[in-house]
């Protein structure tokens, strides 16, 4: 009998999970809980960085308990993690200086709009992203600017900067490594996918400091060594890799041109385009590295909405309508379509290929006559489905590695209602109105909905302790 035990740590947005697989990658044993997120404000989404080591930590003792595996016994770790959610914290103590700073967060929009006649062109074309408030940048800069004291340790060298992947990999290693994976790096909106190397032009535009930023390695490779103090055992880490390009490796599309659809927290669609980045700044499209092994680089372009099952945590926590997520699906499918009732569920605007974050989320179409289980199946699986039909068109467009094959998937657990509207590989165009209002720089293609008067819906937090 196999001996490998490999411990894997699926860090994402609203949930942990571990799992213990063997040399099979037959799981042994797991564990996963959500955790919480905090909004100050209709613009901010924030996470306690410590909580998220907490609970990772905590997942993987369970795991191992449950696979009956002590550490000492666990060959190597990996780790998956959500993406350009920015972490800051001081060297010298080891502790977070503020809230981690989510990716779907839109406190910088307005400071986009002051960038984005001298530098939106220029950072798209280096970054492979569309000027936007997702681009980690921007939150350290804002970082830097509003937490007192913050500009001074930076300036003293005491600061740094990470993912979630860097995040966890300093903890586990009692802090003696600050990396970050190669495909996280390529989404923070601070990697130049031309030299290969952080962006320091951008950084200094922004007043950011180069040595906040950690040294970029392989998604797979020497990532670093658990302290035997932390983990209780010392265990090579072997891989990091951001988990829409991890999603994009799990589904076997190792060849140009093949296509994942993932919905999770949001609905993300990836194509593998070889061995060059694509970076086409009229598409509206993100171009990233899907993962780096042994030195050789493989690229992806992606189109993604930030919200499809958060808009479940949303119908839940946010208004109340149902009590728990599964109510959804048993609803959803009692019916055969959703009566003509759309959702837009721009609850943290739109995002690529659109990337207009001022839009709030919309419901049209909405009748007395209509059921109510239509209006439930409407909210994310339609408007996610149509956003990826959309983002398959303008890959073809762009003439990336011609015409995509497609591998539609949920994660693991989500409601199946999430893929019972699927995108074509040939994709499909919206026929809404666009809107005339733009906040910020977008690529010129740029379409979004027309949003209903009034203000974006109220969010509430959902907050957790790990136990």
């Amino acid at each position: 009998m196999s001996t490998t035990r490999l411990l894997v740590i699926d860090a994402g947005t609203t949930g942990i999970r571990a799992i213990v697989f063997d040399s099979e990658l037959t799981s042994l044993g797991e564990a996963a809980t959500e955790f919480g997120q905090f909004h100050p404000g209709q613009d901010r989404v924030e996470q306690d960085a410590e909580e998220i080591w907490t609970v990772a930590s905590t997942m993987a003792a369970r795991a191992l308990r449950a696979a009956g595996t002590t550490p000492d016994q666990v060959t190597a770790i990996g780790i998956a993690n959500q993406r350009a959610t920015t972490v800051v914290w001081d060297r010298r103590t080891g502790k977070p200086i503020t809230r981690a700073i989510v990716w779907q967060d839109t406190r910088t929009a307005a400071r986009v709009d002051e960038l984005a006649e001298s530098w939106g062109e220029k950072t798209y074309s280096r970054t492979g992203w569309a000027l936007a408030p997702v681009y980690s940048s921007l939150s350290i800069e804002w970082i830097l600017r509003n937490v007192p004291g913050a500009e001074e340790l930076a300036d003293a060298g005491h600061l740094a900067f990470g993912t979630v992947d860097s995040w966890l990999i300093y903890r586990f290693t009692g802090g003696r490594e600050h990396v970050i994976a190669a495909s996280n790096a390529s989404v923070t909106g601070a990697y130049d996918l031309t030299t290969d190397d952080w962006y320091t032009d951008w950084l200094g535009e922004l007043g950011i400091p180069a040595s906040m930023f950690p040294e970029v390695r392989s998604d797979s490779g020497d990532l670093g060594t658990t302290a035997a103090s932390v983990f209780g055992a010392e265990v090579p880490i072997r891989s990091a890799i951001a988990d829409q390009q991890s999603a994009l490796f799990a589904q076997h599309c190792l060849e140009p041109g093949m296509v994942k659809c993932t919905h999770g927290t949001g609905t993300f669609l990836d194509m593998n385009v070889g061995a060059k980045p694509v970076i086409d700044t009229s598409s509206g499209l993100n171009a990233m590295i899907a993962w780096r092994i042994d030195g050789v680089t493989t690229y992806n372009l992606e189109g993604y909405a930030a919200v499809t099952g958060a808009a479940v945590g949303w119908l839940r926590d946010g208004i109340g309508i149902i009590s728990t997520a599964s109510e959804v699906e048993a609803v959803a499918g009692s019916v055969p379509d959703s009566g003509g009732v759309y959702f837009v569920p721009a609850l943290a605007g739109l995002s690529a290929p659109y990337w207009d974050s001022s839009t709030p989320g919309a419901r049209s179409s909405v009748s007395p006559r209509g059921p109510r289980a239509g209006t439930w199946r409407a909210p994310p699986w339609r408007a996610s489905s149509t956003r990826s039909a959309t983002s398959s068109t303008r890959w073809e467009a762009s003439r990336a590695v011609g015409s995509p094959r497609s591998r539609p998937t949920a994660e693991p657990r989500a409601t199946t209602c999430c893929c019972s509207s699927r995108p074509t590989s040939s994709g499909s165009r919206w026929s809404g109105p666009p809107t005339s209002r733009r906040r910020h720089w977008a690529p010129p293609c740029s379409r979004a909905w027309r949003p209903m008067s009034g203000p974006p819906p109220t969010r509430r937090s959902a907050t957790s302790t790990p136990t």
